[in-house]
């Protein structure tokens, strides 16, 4: 019985971790994105994704980790005060240009290009600076 020739098996895309160095090279909200994809992925537990970052932040972004109060062992616990001190103030421009991007790549799924529309959406709403 010929089956004919087999499918090959469909690729799955998974954006590699770049490295967070806190002077705009990366953005902040990609660097979590891809944390957050990367953990979901590979079911890393919260301790084992703040290695895992901590291991991708360089230059200021490494020196402000590095200098904090104490040292953060659960993702949450690094990502909040490194949101905090690194979120560009223009987030308009910021979401606008991650759409874009996301839009050219188009490596994301449909959820988290969802989810940028509804960011963008939500800050006009609210009558934020475009």
């Amino acid at each position: 019985m010929d089956w004919g020739p087999a499918e090959p098996y469909p690729q799955v895309r998974l954006a590699q971790m770049q490295d967070f160095q806190g002077d705009g090279s990366v953005m902040l909200d990609i660097f979590s994105d891809q944390v957050d994809e990367l953990s979901r992925f590979y079911h890393w537990d919260e301790q084992k994704t703040c290695q895992q970052a901590r291991a991708h932040l360089r230059r200021t972004a490494l020196t402000y980790v590095r200098r904090a109060s104490f040292p953060p062992r659960t993702w949450e616990e690094l990502k909040t005060p490194v949101m905090k001190r690194f979120q560009p103030r223009d987030l308009t421009a910021t979401y606008k240009a991650q759409f874009r991007s996301r839009r050219r790549h188009q490596t994301v799924d449909i959820y988290t290009y969802i989810e940028t529309l509804q960011r963008l959406s939500d800050l006009a709403i609210y009558g934020l600076p475009r």
